[in-house]
């Protein structure tokens, strides 16, 4: 308990930054996604992730797109825990919506997808 906040994250590792930095960016899509609290998901967001399914190998698909300037897309893919996967979606997604790479965010979709 005596911890303070910046020595907890002293020791991380950098997949536990990377992996902190992914939970903050899907908060952020999906707070900016549903920022007036609507849970289904926008006739774009359906079309993207049935077009992005088709990616061989990527399983079930959800898309998150963020609003505004600065959002960004979120893909959660049954498939994605393949690196060539994850790419092909990340490019597929900058192609469709003309969203710059980095701020394309690709996830493994859990159990519960």
């Amino acid at each position: 308990m005596g911890r303070g906040f910046g020595e907890l994250f002293r020791g991380a590792k950098g997949i536990q930054w990377i992996a902190l930095a992914a939970a903050v960016a899907v908060a952020a899509l999906i707070w900016a996604a549903n920022g007036d609290g609507a849970q289904e998901s926008t006739q774009l967001e359906r079309r993207v992730a049935q077009a992005l399914s088709q990616v061989e190998n990527a399983g079930r698909v959800r898309v998150l797109i963020g609003e505004g300037e600065e959002a960004g897309v979120l893909v959660v893919a049954e498939g994605a825990d393949d690196l060539k996967v994850a790419l092909e979606l990340a490019q597929a997604v900058k192609t469709l919506l003309g969203v710059e790479n980095s701020r394309i965010q690709v996830l493994k979709m859990g159990q519960g997808g």
